[in-house]
């Protein structure tokens, strides 16, 4: 691989990590300040983040929505990367990351 494209595919696979993160912790603080309840895959309620809030609820909401753009965006340079990677620099990339 060219020097540039290591920094920068660990720059994505972390800002994935930091997003799904973020958009996840951003989701379950809007719905508290909603008042709504969150549950855990439907096993056990999580506990509510905050008081019902709305003014407070449409400022998260804003944030949260932020963070699934990116995560979409970064997600989407994932997927380029990784087609780039199988069609046009026809290296062995994809093939480490399928199982066995």
């Amino acid at each position: 691989m060219p020097p540039w494209q290591r920094p920068s595919s660990e720059l994505v696979h972390w800002m994935l990590y930091i997003l799904v993160l973020a958009t996840t912790l951003s989701g379950w603080l809007f719905a508290s300040f909603r008042g709504w309840g969150v549950s855990f895959f439907y096993l056990f309620p999580l506990p509510m983040l905050a008081a019902d809030n709305a003014s407070a609820g449409k400022v998260i909401d804003g944030l949260h929505q932020a963070a699934e753009w990116t995560l979409l965006v970064f997600i989407g340079i994932h997927v380029l990367a990784a087609f780039a990677h199988l069609f046009i620099y026809l290296d062995q990339v994809m093939r480490r990351m399928l199982p066995g």
